[in-house]
């Protein structure tokens, strides 16, 4: 393997790892957001009153924003990965695997914090009521 290989190997590891979590973490997301639609159609189909409901408005602009971050993640990734190919001849095969793998799996573990902390924002975002609009309007004043 030559050097220049291995920095691509690396670097599009880099890349790719980072791509690949917030893929994940935006479907999983999008996933918490259809859960807390469904909730909230089934208590209003089942004529339970609730007092403290998130406005669906939110969650269905919240998953929008997901679906848009995930799908933008998904064509980088995937032209990434094509440039990388025709560009350099990087193939996946081999010790360049391991180096691109490792890489990539280094990157998504680092962000692993972060998004645990994405997670439960999108959660208390659909779930705890008024916790969008109080954020919007403190928002709002520091600007």
């Amino acid at each position: 393997m030559s050097i220049d290989i291995i920095a691509i190997a690396m670097a599009w590891g880099i890349v790719s790892g980072y791509l690949l979590i917030r893929i994940m973490d935006s479907l999983v997301g999008v996933i918490l957001c259809l859960l807390a639609l469904i909730n909230a159609r089934w208590k209003r189909l089942a004529g339970k009153p609730s007092v403290n409901h998130v406005d669906p408005g939110i969650i269905l602009r919240l998953m929008f924003q997901l679906t848009v971050i995930a799908v933008l993640c998904g064509f980088l990734f995937y032209y990434g990965y094509g440039f990388i190919r025709r560009e350099s001849g990087f193939d996946y095969s081999g010790g360049k695997l391991i180096l691109w793998s490792a890489m990539a799996c280094a990157t998504a573990l680092s962000r692993l914090p972060a998004t645990r902390r994405r997670l439960i924002f999108f959660w208390k975002m659909i779930h705890e009521f008024d916790y969008a609009q109080r954020r919007q309007r403190t928002f709002l004043l520091k600007s």
